[in-house]
């Protein structure tokens, strides 16, 4: 029972009667409102009656209140059901986000709330955690410290999108110290079995000069940093610098080593109100060492680019994690993720929010390797934040490497089971499995040539039945080692999951490009390939010294605390959420540099994985708003996941390309603005607006909930200003004013198209965006012109005629990867021609030149 967002808005006027006035809301008002008008909202009189606020705060300005109402059944709460209501500071009401179970009249009752010895035993299965009766019950809605240490539980309703009723259920809470997963195990009261697992932890392994600081900003006393510094992305991009008066006067009143909110620094290590940075080896969670600052305040340690072992700079590691965490504290802060929303400090200086969670952040954390995470447990409890040293040799770790017939080097996937690659090489021929079905490269029954198959490494095709089994009837066939030849559209190197104490051996799977390779070299003749793990012997990188990864991370803790309000950690466990995409946005965002164009492809994670710059990183594709370099539109997700759920990470991938895209788009609009603090660009207009999107979706919300509220955010701080140019850039990747979402549990029922809506077009019929080969900007032009690929590789040719057809001189610039700067100085104020060539044909548009 929704009702769409044109219904819900016949409310207003009674939420201002229901005040007597218009004002600010209040919780009395709030509840008042959302009881006396539960019809027009689409919920029972019962559920907003037993509704409880679980936030409510106001933007920095106090132009919009944000309120968030838990949903509870018989006085238990439903697990991220969140009704978001979202206000004018007169009380008016602007936008809703409706996550409550419609089901809830007739819901089975608890047999007991007390969990039961069957759920803390499949709690512990579950979570690798071994619950015991020293779990703590707590209530979902008293503010309360998570400890990494303990267990807890609370009783809670579960429900999903698919329907039904809701389930009588457990939620366990428990840290994992052996993986840093913080585990949410939903268990069913009913049965004892393992309903759904939410992870606080959201993990980012790889699945495929000069200061710059604003003027404005001011030293309250604080000390001098050797780091990098926003937008350097990394030590491939540019230099250290000595930071002195880093910190943001208004995020940061009292510096970043405070801790009292006195004026002066509280400690000499790399430790503040933001963030406490240390080394943690030995991956127990406790902070280790720090390095001291002089009598001075100056954390100046050295770091040579050409040092490929992280232990020689350790110093230099921490304080530049120690300065990354404040800064992007510091520049989150300025874009409403404050202290009433839920941000991270240990002293909440306004007195909002929950203090006493500042980021504790592990660096070269001795718990795993190529990789990094971010855990977030809700306002008042402390966030982690671990970075790993990686392997710095693209294609180093497991690899496979082809001897003939050609010779290749590929990064391969690893499973949960069997024996693990060594450094030691295992060279032998690579044999297609048979085992007699009309699929017969799956391996899925005992395969019937052994005799080819004995003594040589086995190929197997993905899919039908599980990995073990496919490893399992190789071994008995006498391989000694597997190959999966992965079928997924998300093209992919992945960890096989699966548990086999009989397999012997150890396999490994390609991606799907890698793998349609291998087979067809199988089909014409004999392949010989090696496995080892390369990692041994390859230099390392630290991920402690690369700004966009951490920023990556930093934004999970960001994303998770505004989606359904900074009470709820949960709110983006559903299989279509942009936790990644938003990740990788702000990390590409807050990396940008003067001069680059829309066009240029960006890769995340190139320096930690021994790339430069034109490499892909640990992406499939390289961000840039040409298709002909990342084609990807809304459909992929549901391409992905023909064989299987797609992969957290191209889910993610996909939602940062349309992202990237509007961020572009309105650079195009209103220029480009290097202060990431207080500029007025298009570039912090779109970093804006995709936070206060957060603030406004629903819970577990898909890609049509996440479009429809960065377009209200710009409806209410811009009013609607960017519409047409966000529609434009959303439809031109599929997810246009037709698509349609399905189950934001989903990742294969979405169906994408690229209209707009009627609004925008002359006629009663909805206009395509199409997939244009060109982007000019700016028009009207005061100097100059952009010509950027959008679906082509090159533009050559490029000529300027008057009205009447008269070839005008133009300089042209040819800028890098394919885009061309065409000079108009020398033009007087009027209409002119454009036109080009691509690979795809001419090309031609009016411009405007103005002074």
């Amino acid at each position: 029972m929704r009702f769409i967002i044109g219904i819900i808005f016949l409310g207003i006027a009674h939420f201002c009667a229901a005040q007597n006035s218009a004002s600010k809301p209040t919780p009395a008002s709030i509840l008042t409102y959302f009881q006396q008008n539960h019809i027009v909202l689409g919920i029972s009189e019962k559920d907003s009656k037993e509704a409880k606020i679980s936030d409510l705060y106001s933007d920095a300005d106090a132009r919009f209140y944000h309120a968030y109402l838990q949903q509870y059944i018989n006085g238990i709460p439903v697990l991220n059901a969140i009704y978001g209501l979202h206000f004018s500071q007169s009380g008016e009401l602007k936008y809703t986000a409706n996550s409550f179970s419609a089901f809830s009249a007739n819901v089975p009752e608890f047999k007991k709330t007390e969990i039961t010895v069957q759920a803390m035993l499949s709690a512990s299965i579950a979570s690798g955690v071994d619950i015991r009766s020293g779990i703590k019950r707590i209530d979902l809605g008293v503010k309360m410290q998570f400890n990494e240490q303990e267990q807890y539980y609370y009783p809670c309703y579960f429900s999903n999108e698919q329907g039904g009723l809701p389930i009588p259920a457990f939620n366990v809470i428990a840290y994992n110290h052996n993986t840093s997963d913080w585990w949410n195990i939903v268990i069913s009261e009913i049965d004892g079995s393992v309903i759904e697992k939410i992870n606080w932890t959201v993990s980012c392994k790889a699945e495929k000069s000069g200061n710059n600081h604003p003027l404005e900003r001011r030293s309250s006393a604080d000390g001098e940093y050797k780091a990098f510094s926003y937008p350097i992305e990394s030590p491939m991009y540019g230099s250290v610098v000595l930071l002195s008066k880093a910190e943001d006067s208004i995020a940061s009143p009292y510096g970043w080593l405070d801790a009292n909110g006195i004026a002066g620094p509280d400690y000499k290590y790399t430790r503040g109100n933001n963030v406490y940075a240390s080394e943690d080896k030995n991956a127990d969670n406790v902070a280790g060492y720090s390095p001291q600052g002089d009598s001075l305040y100056r954390f100046d340690f050295s770091y040579n680019p050409a040092e490929t072992d992280p232990s020689k700079y350790l110093d230099f590691a921490i304080t530049n994690l120690f300065v990354a965490n404040n800064l992007l504290h510091d520049i989150s802060f300025r874009y409403g993720f404050d202290e009433s929303a839920g941000n991270f400090q240990f002293r909440n200086y306004s007195g909002k929010g929950a203090g006493n969670d500042a980021v504790n952040a592990d660096a070269q954390d001795g718990s795993g390797t190529n990789n990094a995470n971010f855990s977030t447990p809700p306002d008042g409890s402390t966030p982690r934040m671990q970075m790993f040293v990686w392997d710095a040799t693209s294609g180093s770790g497991p690899t496979l490497k082809v001897n003939s017939p050609t010779k290749v080097k590929y990064s391969v996937g690893t499973a949960q089971f069997g024996k693990k690659l060594t450094t030691v090489p295992m060279t032998e021929g690579l044999v297609l499995v048979n085992d007699g079905t009309g699929d017969p490269a799956k391996g899925c029954n005992a395969l019937k040539n052994a005799t080819l198959i004995k003594g040589k490494i086995a190929a197997i095709q993905r899919g039908t039945c599980t990995f073990t089994k496919k490893v399992y009837n190789a071994q008995l066939a006498g391989a000694i080692a597997v190959v999966i030849l992965d079928s997924s559209s998300a093209n992919q190197a992945i960890t096989m999951s699966g548990t086999d104490s009989r397999i012997t051996i150890p396999a490994v799977i390609v991606n799907t490009t890698n793998g349609k390779t291998l087979y067809q070299q199988m089909q014409s003749g004999l392949v010989n390939i090696t496995l080892y793990d390369s990692s041994g012997a390859s230099p390392k990188t630290d991920s402690d010294l690369d700004m966009l990864v951490m920023a990556h991370e930093y934004t999970h803790g960001i994303s998770t605390r505004l989606t359904c309000g900074p009470a709820v950690s949960t709110g983006l466990s559903n299989a279509e959420q942009m936790g990644e995409g938003w990740s990788d946005y702000y990390g590409l965002a807050f990396t940008q540099r003067r001069g680059d164009l829309g066009v240029t492809p960006r890769g995340v994670g190139n320096w930690l994985l021994g790339q430069d710059s034109s490499g892909s990183g640990i992406r499939n594709y390289q961000y840039s708003t040409n298709m002909s370099v990342n084609p990807l539109t809304y459909q992929a997700i549901a391409e992905a996941s023909a064989t299987g759920r797609a992969p957290v990470h191209f889910v993610g991938e996909v939602w940062c390309t349309m992202l990237w895209d509007m961020h572009w788009k309105l650079i195009e609009k209103y220029g480009y603005d290097p202060n990431l603090y207080s500029g007025k660009g298009g570039n912090n207009i779109a970093i804006k607006l995709v936070m206060d999107g957060m603030k406004l979706q629903k819970c577990n919300p898909g890609f049509i909930d996440g479009r429809n509220a960065i377009l209200k955010a710009d409806s209410l701080y811009n009013n609607g200003q960017n519409a047409r140019s966000i529609w434009e850039v959303f439809a031109r990747r599929g997810l246009g004013f037709s698509a349609k979402q399905g189950l934001s549990t989903s990742t294969s029922d979405g169906t994408e198209a690229f209209d707009m809506p009627v609004i925008y077009s002359g006629n009663a019929n909805l206009v395509s965006t199409g997939k244009a080969d060109l982007r000019m900007w700016p028009n009207p032009s005061g100097g100059q012109i952009f010509l950027e690929p959008a679906n082509v590789k090159s533009v050559s040719d490029v000529v300027i005629t008057d009205l009447s057809g008269k070839n005008l001189k133009a300089s042209v610039t040819v800028l890098q990867n394919g885009a061309v700067m065409v000079n108009t100085h020398n033009l007087s104020n009027g209409v002119y021609l454009i036109s080009c060539k691509t690979e795809k044909g001419n090309w031609s548009a009016r411009f405007v030149k103005l002074n």
